[in-house]
């Protein structure tokens, strides 16, 4: 599965970036001033750097001809997303284009967690 990875790379970046864009939620795009308040914090460019980083992830996978660097990235990733989210009250954002901004940094993070256990043969819950 980590070698047929490589072939689509690029395919899981966009996927992964499309959302970092940070793109309309339930017809609402947050604006320059969400997205400064919401990525102010280490936290969340931390998060979005992790999940930018499942390409290197796959590649030292295949490199070494072992799944344990993606094993390792997605429970490092877990525990830092789990961190967030505890601290951080998304749906509770009394600014609508704020929650937006984080719904959007929740969903990147999804596709990156989805991608990487769909490479080991992992299948996600719809819901937790």
């Amino acid at each position: 599965a980590l070698g047929r990875a490589v072939a689509r790379r690029e395919d899981v970046a966009d996927r992964v970036v499309g959302h970092a864009e940070l793109g309309a939620v339930g017809g609402l795009k947050p604006g320059p001033a969400a997205l400064t308040k919401v990525f102010a914090g280490l936290d969340e460019k931390g998060l979005l750097k992790r999940a930018l980083n499942l390409n290197d992830a796959v590649a030292r996978g295949v490199r070494d001809q072992s799944p344990s660097p993606l094993a390792s990235y997605l429970f490092d990733f877990c525990q830092e997303f789990n961190s967030f989210y505890g601290k951080t009250s998304i749906l509770k954002q009394e600014d609508p284009a704020v929650r937006a901004a984080y719904l959007q940094l929740v969903a990147a993070c999804a596709v990156a967690l989805e991608t990487g256990c769909g490479l080991l043969g992992i299948e996600m819950p719809s819901r937790m």
